[in-house]
């Protein structure tokens, strides 16, 4: 909205008087006008404000596909799952390691208390119930790793493998979008760059729908356009 100066718009009739050579002015309405507002139309295209391709970072054989192209997923949910035989048996191998390690180093303190021990003693049986910990949590974050989960409210828009796939970490089984926001990028001339400011709220018409949304960058664009 562009601030002018105040203006007074007359509405005036007049009465062109010959007799006596007098001009008559009668006022009828007085208006102040302390600003004005402009509306323009600037071409620009809405995208979802993410879009991830979504993979494992293990290799594995999949084994099941939770959903399809289409389906709306919530944030957390497994969609994609693999072999998880190797990474379950490691998982409970490690945690028998550690409930172990933690009775070992109860029994040495217990032990040490009544001076049956060495301190040394005492030293290696809590630095094993330390690197049984370390590997515990190591293979759990491994068996975490073959469930791949939604990492925001969306739509599937591709899928790109089928159950029984062997992979290798980091090879795009979904596509996922964002289905709750969108961004709008607009093309916007240069001579009016210095009317809008990041951070600040405009009011927008798409279609039959008016919506305000946040300026949140700026960036130069070519002469052939841009595809961001």
């Amino acid at each position: 909205m562009n601030k002018i100066p105040k203006i007074f718009l007359i509405t005036i009739l007049i009465n062109i008087f010959f007799n006596k050579g007098l001009h008559a002015l009668e006022i009828l309405e007085v208006k102040i006008i302390d600003s004005y507002k402009v509306s323009r139309d600037f071409p620009g295209k809405l995208l979802p404000s993410e879009q991830s391709k979504l993979a494992f970072e293990i290799p594995g054989k999949i084994k099941l596909i939770n959903v399809d192209v289409g389906d709306k997923v919530r944030k957390g949910d497994v969609l994609v799952s693999l072999d998880d035989r190797e990474a379950l048996a490691q998982l409970n191998q490690s945690k028998a390691k550690y409930d172990l390690a933690i009775q070992v180093l109860n029994r040495f303190k217990d032990l040490r208390t009544k001076g049956h021990i060495s301190i040394q003693d005492l030293d290696n049986a809590n630095s094993e119930e330390l690197i049984a910990k370390s590997q515990y949590e190591f293979y759990k974050v491994k068996f975490e790793q073959t469930k791949l989960l939604a990492p925001f409210d969306g739509v599937i828009q591709d899928r790109y493998l089928d159950t029984g796939s062997v992979i290798n970490g980091g090879i795009p089984i979904l596509e996922i979008l964002d289905s709750k926001n969108v961004k709008a990028n607009i093309s916007i001339p240069i001579s009016y760059i210095d009317k809008i400011k990041i951070g600040e709220s405009y009011n927008f018409e798409i279609g039959d729908i008016s919506t305000q949304a946040t300026l949140q960058r700026l960036a130069p664009m070519s002469l052939g356009g841009s595809n961001n």
